[in-house]
Protein backbone atom coordinates (compact mmCIF):
# COMPACT_ATOMS: atom_id res chain seq x y z
CA UNK A 1 0.00 0.00 0.00
CA UNK A 2 1.13 3.50 -0.72
CA UNK A 3 -0.06 6.68 0.72
CA UNK A 4 -0.93 8.99 -1.08
CA UNK A 5 -2.87 12.33 -1.81
CA UNK A 6 -6.41 12.01 -0.62
CA UNK A 7 -5.88 9.10 1.65
CA UNK A 8 -6.70 9.10 4.97
CA UNK A 9 -2.87 9.08 5.67
CA UNK A 10 -2.05 11.39 3.06
CA UNK A 11 -4.70 13.91 2.49
CA UNK A 12 -4.48 16.23 -0.49
CA UNK A 13 -2.67 19.61 1.10
CA UNK A 14 0.54 18.07 1.00
CA UNK A 15 3.64 19.11 0.58
CA UNK A 16 4.85 16.41 -1.22
CA UNK A 17 2.93 15.00 -3.90
CA UNK A 18 2.05 11.65 -5.71
CA UNK A 19 -0.07 9.68 -7.76
CA UNK A 20 -1.74 6.64 -6.62
CA UNK A 21 -2.21 5.51 -10.19
CA UNK A 22 1.28 5.36 -10.77
CA UNK A 23 2.64 4.67 -7.80
CA UNK A 24 5.54 7.69 -8.02
CA UNK A 25 5.77 10.75 -5.71
CA UNK A 26 6.31 14.17 -8.51
CA UNK A 27 8.04 16.42 -5.68
CA UNK A 28 11.01 15.81 -3.23
CA UNK A 29 10.80 15.96 0.05
CA UNK A 30 11.16 18.95 1.54
CA UNK A 31 12.76 17.72 5.34
CA UNK A 32 15.43 15.75 3.19
CA UNK A 33 15.02 13.12 5.60
CA UNK A 34 16.03 9.96 3.53
CA UNK A 35 18.97 8.93 1.28
CA UNK A 36 17.00 9.83 -1.77
CA UNK A 37 14.60 12.73 -1.38
CA UNK A 38 12.06 11.00 -3.64
CA UNK A 39 11.76 8.40 -0.81
CA UNK A 40 8.33 9.23 0.65
CA UNK A 41 8.44 7.78 4.02
CA UNK A 42 11.79 6.07 3.48
CA UNK A 43 10.05 3.98 0.72
CA UNK A 44 8.96 1.84 3.99
CA UNK A 45 4.73 2.70 3.65
CA UNK A 46 4.06 0.21 6.13
CA UNK A 47 6.08 1.71 9.43
CA UNK A 48 6.02 5.31 8.69
CA UNK A 49 3.04 7.70 7.85
CA UNK A 50 3.54 11.42 6.39
CA UNK A 51 0.26 13.14 6.90
CA UNK A 52 1.46 16.46 5.66
CA UNK A 53 4.30 15.50 3.29
CA UNK A 54 6.48 17.14 5.81
CA UNK A 55 7.85 15.20 8.68
CA UNK A 56 7.92 11.12 8.54
CA UNK A 57 7.23 9.48 11.67
CA UNK A 58 6.61 5.74 13.07
CA UNK A 59 3.51 4.57 13.42
CA UNK A 60 4.43 0.92 13.63
CA UNK A 61 7.11 1.17 16.01
CA UNK A 62 5.13 3.67 18.35
CA UNK A 63 1.38 1.34 18.57
CA UNK A 64 4.70 -2.06 19.65
CA UNK A 65 6.52 0.67 21.68
CA UNK A 66 3.09 1.62 23.60
CA UNK A 67 2.08 -2.12 24.05
CA UNK A 68 5.15 -3.37 25.35
CA UNK A 69 5.62 -0.35 27.62
CA UNK A 70 1.91 -1.23 29.22
CA UNK A 71 3.37 -4.77 29.41
CA UNK A 72 6.44 -3.89 31.38
CA UNK A 73 4.59 -1.03 33.46
CA UNK A 74 2.08 -4.28 34.44
CA UNK A 75 5.12 -6.55 34.96
CA UNK A 76 6.59 -4.24 37.30
CA UNK A 77 3.46 -3.10 39.15
CA UNK A 78 4.43 -4.27 42.53
CA UNK A 79 7.42 -2.01 42.29
CA UNK A 80 5.70 0.86 41.82
CA UNK A 81 4.04 0.22 44.24
CA UNK A 82 6.94 -0.47 46.71
CA UNK A 83 7.97 3.37 45.62
CA UNK A 84 5.22 4.95 48.59
CA UNK A 85 2.72 6.60 45.96
CA UNK A 86 2.72 10.19 44.76
CA UNK A 87 5.57 10.92 42.52
CA UNK A 88 7.57 8.20 43.27
CA UNK A 89 5.15 5.66 42.13
CA UNK A 90 4.49 7.90 39.14
CA UNK A 91 8.62 7.83 38.55
CA UNK A 92 8.76 4.28 38.96
CA UNK A 93 5.48 3.80 36.46
CA UNK A 94 7.38 6.08 33.69
CA UNK A 95 10.71 4.29 33.86
CA UNK A 96 9.19 1.20 33.26
CA UNK A 97 6.74 2.50 30.47
CA UNK A 98 10.05 4.41 28.74
CA UNK A 99 11.70 1.04 28.97
CA UNK A 100 8.97 -1.13 27.74
CA UNK A 101 8.56 1.50 24.91
CA UNK A 102 12.19 1.74 23.84
CA UNK A 103 11.91 -2.36 24.02
CA UNK A 104 8.85 -2.56 21.55
CA UNK A 105 10.16 0.06 19.44
CA UNK A 106 12.96 -1.16 19.23
CA UNK A 107 12.43 -4.87 17.64
CA UNK A 108 10.47 -3.68 15.52
CA UNK A 109 12.71 -0.77 14.07
CA UNK A 110 15.29 -3.17 13.86
CA UNK A 111 13.78 -6.00 12.77
CA UNK A 112 12.07 -4.10 9.82
CA UNK A 113 15.07 -2.57 9.19
CA UNK A 114 16.90 -5.96 8.67
CA UNK A 115 13.57 -7.09 6.46
CA UNK A 116 14.39 -6.19 2.65
CA UNK A 117 17.76 -8.05 2.93
CA UNK A 118 16.62 -11.18 4.65
CA UNK A 119 13.45 -11.25 2.57
CA UNK A 120 15.84 -11.07 -0.38
CA UNK A 121 18.17 -13.65 0.41
CA UNK A 122 16.00 -16.04 2.19
CA UNK A 123 12.46 -16.09 0.47
CA UNK A 124 9.62 -14.86 3.18
CA UNK A 125 9.36 -18.42 4.55
CA UNK A 126 10.02 -19.91 8.50
CA UNK A 127 13.85 -19.01 7.75
CA UNK A 128 13.52 -14.90 6.83
CA UNK A 129 10.31 -15.35 9.87
CA UNK A 130 13.29 -16.68 12.29
CA UNK A 131 15.92 -14.53 11.41
CA UNK A 132 13.49 -11.53 11.70
CA UNK A 133 12.11 -12.87 15.18
CA UNK A 134 15.59 -13.60 16.39
CA UNK A 135 16.52 -9.66 15.85
CA UNK A 136 13.72 -8.29 17.28
CA UNK A 137 13.21 -10.90 20.41
CA UNK A 138 16.91 -9.82 21.22
CA UNK A 139 16.79 -6.40 20.86
CA UNK A 140 13.69 -6.13 22.91
CA UNK A 141 14.90 -8.87 25.21
CA UNK A 142 17.92 -6.57 25.74
CA UNK A 143 16.06 -3.58 26.44
CA UNK A 144 14.00 -4.60 29.20
CA UNK A 145 16.79 -7.44 31.06
CA UNK A 146 19.23 -3.92 31.28
CA UNK A 147 16.82 -1.74 31.83
CA UNK A 148 14.80 -3.18 34.70
CA UNK A 149 17.59 -4.18 36.43
CA UNK A 150 18.94 -1.24 36.48
CA UNK A 151 15.88 0.46 37.58
CA UNK A 152 15.62 -1.65 40.44
CA UNK A 153 18.61 -0.71 41.92
CA UNK A 154 21.20 -3.34 39.87
CA UNK A 155 24.90 -2.23 39.05
CA UNK A 156 25.98 -1.24 35.27
CA UNK A 157 27.29 -5.41 34.95
CA UNK A 158 24.30 -6.67 36.23
CA UNK A 159 22.18 -4.72 33.95
CA UNK A 160 24.64 -6.03 31.07
CA UNK A 161 24.61 -9.27 31.81
CA UNK A 162 20.66 -9.23 32.94
CA UNK A 163 20.60 -7.91 29.14
CA UNK A 164 22.88 -10.59 27.48
CA UNK A 165 20.42 -13.33 28.91
CA UNK A 166 17.34 -11.48 28.25
CA UNK A 167 18.63 -11.13 24.53
CA UNK A 168 19.12 -14.76 24.59
CA UNK A 169 16.12 -15.81 25.40
CA UNK A 170 14.45 -13.42 23.37
CA UNK A 171 16.24 -14.28 20.42
CA UNK A 172 15.25 -17.70 21.30
CA UNK A 173 11.86 -17.42 21.53
CA UNK A 174 11.51 -14.53 18.50
CA UNK A 175 13.35 -17.08 16.40
CA UNK A 176 11.21 -20.04 16.80
CA UNK A 177 7.64 -17.89 17.15
CA UNK A 178 8.47 -15.93 13.97
CA UNK A 179 9.81 -19.04 12.15
CA UNK A 180 6.98 -21.03 13.30
CA UNK A 181 4.34 -18.32 11.96
CA UNK A 182 5.59 -17.71 8.67
CA UNK A 183 6.97 -21.06 7.47
CA UNK A 184 3.09 -22.09 8.43
CA UNK A 185 1.56 -19.00 6.80
CA UNK A 186 3.42 -19.91 3.86
CA UNK A 187 2.22 -23.46 3.55
CA UNK A 188 -1.36 -22.04 3.99
CA UNK A 189 -0.78 -19.93 1.23
CA UNK A 190 0.47 -22.70 -0.83
CA UNK A 191 4.04 -21.95 -0.25
CA UNK A 192 7.05 -23.48 0.72
CA UNK A 193 7.33 -23.63 4.24
CA UNK A 194 10.91 -22.53 4.66
CA UNK A 195 11.48 -19.74 1.42
CA UNK A 196 7.95 -19.24 0.87
CA UNK A 197 8.09 -19.56 -2.64
CA UNK A 198 5.21 -20.47 -4.62
CA UNK A 199 4.91 -24.05 -5.75
CA UNK A 200 4.53 -24.85 -9.01
CA UNK A 201 2.46 -21.77 -9.57
CA UNK A 202 -0.09 -22.55 -7.67
CA UNK A 203 -1.13 -20.42 -3.97
CA UNK A 204 -3.25 -17.15 -3.41
CA UNK A 205 -0.42 -14.80 -4.15
CA UNK A 206 -0.79 -15.92 -8.12
CA UNK A 207 -3.80 -13.85 -9.89
CA UNK A 208 -6.86 -15.40 -10.62
CA UNK A 209 -7.44 -13.60 -13.95
CA UNK A 210 -5.75 -15.01 -17.38
CA UNK A 211 -3.17 -12.96 -19.13
CA UNK A 212 -4.34 -14.92 -22.51
CA UNK A 213 -0.47 -16.19 -22.64
CA UNK A 214 0.17 -20.12 -23.17
CA UNK A 215 2.66 -21.95 -21.67
CA UNK A 216 4.93 -23.76 -24.26
CA UNK A 217 5.54 -27.25 -23.69
CA UNK A 218 7.44 -30.27 -25.19
CA UNK A 219 6.60 -33.83 -26.36
CA UNK A 220 3.17 -34.48 -27.57
CA UNK A 221 1.58 -31.24 -26.24
CA UNK A 222 4.39 -29.17 -27.81
CA UNK A 223 2.39 -26.18 -29.81
CA UNK A 224 2.65 -26.75 -33.61
CA UNK A 225 4.14 -24.21 -35.43
CA UNK A 226 3.28 -23.75 -39.41
CA UNK A 227 6.56 -23.11 -41.47
CA UNK A 228 6.22 -19.21 -42.00
CA UNK A 229 4.58 -17.93 -45.55
CA UNK A 230 6.83 -15.08 -46.64
CA UNK A 231 7.60 -14.08 -50.09
CA UNK A 232 11.50 -14.75 -49.37
CA UNK A 233 12.66 -16.97 -47.06
CA UNK A 234 16.11 -16.06 -47.59
CA UNK A 235 16.15 -13.13 -46.57
CA UNK A 236 14.12 -13.64 -43.11
CA UNK A 237 16.44 -16.97 -42.30
CA UNK A 238 20.02 -16.36 -43.96
CA UNK A 239 21.15 -13.50 -46.45
CA UNK A 240 24.17 -15.85 -47.14
CA UNK A 241 22.22 -19.04 -48.96
CA UNK A 242 21.82 -17.18 -52.53
CA UNK A 243 18.92 -18.02 -54.52
CA UNK A 244 17.92 -21.05 -53.11
CA UNK A 245 14.64 -20.89 -51.18
CA UNK A 246 15.21 -24.93 -50.33
CA UNK A 247 18.28 -23.88 -48.31
CA UNK A 248 16.19 -21.24 -46.91
CA UNK A 249 13.49 -23.19 -45.64
CA UNK A 250 15.68 -26.00 -44.67
CA UNK A 251 17.77 -23.16 -42.61
CA UNK A 252 14.48 -21.30 -41.00
CA UNK A 253 13.65 -25.43 -39.78
CA UNK A 254 16.71 -25.69 -38.09
CA UNK A 255 16.25 -22.51 -35.83
CA UNK A 256 12.63 -23.77 -35.38
CA UNK A 257 14.18 -26.95 -34.07
CA UNK A 258 17.17 -25.30 -32.22
CA UNK A 259 14.17 -22.76 -30.67
CA UNK A 260 12.15 -25.98 -30.02
CA UNK A 261 15.07 -27.94 -27.72
CA UNK A 262 15.41 -24.95 -25.73
CA UNK A 263 11.98 -24.98 -24.56
CA UNK A 264 12.70 -28.25 -21.77
CA UNK A 265 12.28 -27.47 -18.69
CA UNK A 266 14.37 -25.61 -16.44
CA UNK A 267 14.32 -23.05 -13.04
CA UNK A 268 12.94 -20.26 -15.06
CA UNK A 269 10.01 -18.08 -13.64
CA UNK A 270 8.21 -15.37 -15.62
CA UNK A 271 7.18 -12.61 -13.30
CA UNK A 272 5.64 -8.79 -13.06
CA UNK A 273 5.17 -5.80 -11.25
CA UNK A 274 2.29 -4.30 -10.37
CA UNK A 275 0.93 -0.57 -9.62
CA UNK A 276 -1.08 0.94 -6.97
CA UNK A 277 -3.84 0.36 -9.06
CA UNK A 278 -3.13 -3.05 -9.71
CA UNK A 279 -1.71 -2.60 -13.33
CA UNK A 280 0.79 -4.52 -15.17
CA UNK A 281 4.42 -2.31 -15.22
CA UNK A 282 6.69 -4.14 -15.28
CA UNK A 283 7.36 -7.85 -16.76
CA UNK A 284 10.43 -10.09 -16.19
CA UNK A 285 12.47 -13.74 -15.94
CA UNK A 286 14.47 -14.48 -12.83
CA UNK A 287 16.14 -18.00 -12.92
CA UNK A 288 16.58 -17.69 -8.57
CA UNK A 289 13.67 -18.00 -6.41
CA UNK A 290 11.28 -15.05 -7.25
CA UNK A 291 11.21 -13.74 -3.69
CA UNK A 292 15.15 -12.80 -4.22
CA UNK A 293 14.76 -10.87 -7.61
CA UNK A 294 11.27 -9.38 -6.15
CA UNK A 295 13.25 -8.23 -3.18
CA UNK A 296 15.91 -6.40 -5.56
CA UNK A 297 13.55 -4.75 -7.53
CA UNK A 298 12.00 -3.18 -3.93
CA UNK A 299 15.47 -2.04 -2.76
CA UNK A 300 16.21 -0.77 -6.39
CA UNK A 301 15.44 3.01 -5.68
CA UNK A 302 13.94 3.04 -9.37
CA UNK A 303 10.76 3.23 -10.46
CA UNK A 304 10.10 -0.88 -10.20
CA UNK A 305 10.77 -0.03 -6.32
CA UNK A 306 6.96 0.60 -5.61
CA UNK A 307 5.33 -2.18 -7.69
CA UNK A 308 4.03 -5.22 -6.24
CA UNK A 309 5.43 -8.19 -7.79
CA UNK A 310 4.23 -12.12 -8.79
CA UNK A 311 5.20 -14.78 -10.78
CA UNK A 312 3.01 -15.68 -13.44
CA UNK A 313 0.47 -18.65 -13.00
CA UNK A 314 2.14 -21.50 -14.45
CA UNK A 315 5.42 -19.81 -15.74
CA UNK A 316 7.88 -21.23 -13.38
CA UNK A 317 9.91 -24.56 -13.99
CA UNK A 318 11.31 -22.75 -17.96
CA UNK A 319 13.66 -23.02 -19.85
CA UNK A 320 15.43 -19.50 -20.77
CA UNK A 321 13.93 -19.64 -24.44
CA UNK A 322 10.31 -20.99 -23.13
CA UNK A 323 10.70 -17.70 -20.22
CA UNK A 324 11.57 -15.35 -22.60
CA UNK A 325 8.92 -16.68 -25.32
CA UNK A 326 6.48 -15.88 -22.08
CA UNK A 327 8.31 -12.63 -21.44
CA UNK A 328 7.87 -11.11 -24.87
CA UNK A 329 4.25 -12.14 -25.04
CA UNK A 330 3.81 -9.86 -22.02
CA UNK A 331 5.50 -7.33 -23.70
CA UNK A 332 3.40 -7.33 -27.13
CA UNK A 333 0.40 -7.45 -25.05
CA UNK A 334 1.29 -4.43 -22.33
CA UNK A 335 3.42 -2.72 -25.20
CA UNK A 336 6.85 -1.13 -24.32
CA UNK A 337 6.35 2.35 -22.43
CA UNK A 338 8.83 4.10 -25.41
CA UNK A 339 6.10 2.89 -27.84
CA UNK A 340 3.01 4.15 -26.03
CA UNK A 341 2.57 1.31 -23.82
CA UNK A 342 2.52 0.86 -20.12
CA UNK A 343 5.77 -1.40 -19.53
CA UNK A 344 8.55 0.37 -17.82
CA UNK A 345 10.31 -2.37 -19.58
CA UNK A 346 13.16 -0.84 -22.19
CA UNK A 347 13.94 -3.53 -24.29
CA UNK A 348 11.86 -6.46 -26.44
CA UNK A 349 13.07 -9.60 -24.93
CA UNK A 350 13.51 -11.53 -28.16
CA UNK A 351 14.00 -9.42 -32.00
CA UNK A 352 10.94 -8.81 -33.84
CA UNK A 353 12.79 -10.31 -36.65
CA UNK A 354 12.44 -13.91 -34.79
CA UNK A 355 9.08 -13.80 -33.50
CA UNK A 356 7.93 -15.60 -36.18
CA UNK A 357 10.03 -18.73 -35.34
CA UNK A 358 8.26 -18.86 -31.49
CA UNK A 359 5.08 -18.37 -33.07
CA UNK A 360 5.27 -14.34 -31.29
CA UNK A 361 2.58 -11.71 -32.99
Amino acid sequence: MIFMPGSIACPDSVAFIGNAALGRWFGVDPQNQFASPYLAMGNNPVMMVDPDGELAWFVIPAIVGAITGGINVATNWSAIQAAGGGWSSFGTAATSFGIGFAAGAGATLGAGAAAPALTAALGTGAASGAALGAIGGGISGFALGAGNTWMSGGGFFNGLGAGIAGAGMGALVGGVTGGTFSGVKSVFQGKNFWTGIPKGGQGPNYSNYDLGVKRPKLGSNFPQRDLPSVQNPINRASPNLGSNNDLGNIRIDLEMGRAAKGLTQGTNTVYRGLDAAGKVKYVGITNRAPAIRFGEHLGSGTNKALLRFEAIPGASNLSRTSARVWEQGLINQYGLGKNGGQLFNRINSISPIKWYLHGIK
